[in-house]
């Protein structure tokens, strides 16, 4: 059986890892599109991201909660050891429905920390076991490409992959985005 070349690509485990990452391409692109075109939009209140995010911390009594600016961009994120909103400069300074947005999705982690959601603790106890694999994938992505006599390197490195996905985003992702429709 031949494992290089165009015909990997045509098997259904190529087709599945072509799949895998072209959607996970498409993902990033959606997002980074969709905060770029709503962040155009002037929010009717004026409110920054800072602003809304302070806003619903302490509107759920979350008043030690800091928010701080991090560089970049879509680097927003909640730190539970720290406690912390993290949300990144254009979402920090600006008056837009996507920075507003990204604030209240970022305070919906925090609410989750408060009130112990069973996703986010799981995720919290996972960590270190979603840190090595969300680390390691890559690498063996890239090694399963490279040495393709050694197909179950890639099939590895996708799993592991997947894995430190779901494990670390989705559960907690879908629920924080809803959250502050539910507590306001």
């Amino acid at each position: 059986m031949k494992y290089g070349g165009m015909h990997n690509v045509f098997s259904p485990n190529g087709f599945s890892h072509y799949y895998c990452i072209r959607t996970s391409l498409w993902a990033s692109f959606r997002v980074r599109g969709t905060f770029n075109k709503w962040s155009e939009v002037p929010i009717y209140s004026g409110m920054t991201g800072t602003q809304a995010a302070r806003r619903m911390l302490d509107a759920n009594g979350l008043y030690d909660v800091p928010v701080e600016a991090v560089p970049g961009s879509l680097s927003d994120h909640y730190d539970p050891t720290a406690r912390v909103v993290r949300l990144s400069e254009p979402v920090f300074y600006q008056s837009s429905i996507s920075a507003v947005s990204v604030a209240y999705h970022e305070v919906g982690h925090a609410f989750q920390h408060k009130v112990q959601y069973p996703m986010l603790v799981m995720r919290h106890q996972m960590f270190p076991v979603v840190n090595f694999a969300s680390g390691v994938a890559p690498f063996l992505i890239l090694a399963g490409f490279l040495f393709q006599q050694v197909p179950w390197l890639l099939g590895i490195g996708i799993i592991f992959f997947a894995a430190a996905v779901e494990f670390n985003s989705l559960p907690c992702q879908l629920n924080s985005t809803s959250v502050h429709e539910r507590v306001n």
